[in-house]
């Protein structure tokens, strides 16, 4: 009976573990879904600007 406890508490915090990927997931897609996250994503990772911006690039130390 205690190994059944034990099972189904491991269980649960599997499924909790799920359930806030899950919800981390869906709020990077919903994240995603938005222009200027977008753009903030090009600029930061792949050094993509508008032709109007001027990239302003800080002290790399």
């Amino acid at each position: 009976m205690a190994d059944r406890n034990e099972q189904l508490i491991q269980k649960e915090k599997q499924k909790q573990a799920a359930i806030q990927t899950e919800q981390q997931l869906q709020t990077e897609v919903n994240r995603l879904k938005d222009p200027e996250y977008i753009g903030e994503i090009a600029r930061s990772k792949y050094g993509l600007y508008k032709p109007e911006e001027t990239p302003i690039i800080g002290d790399q130390k």
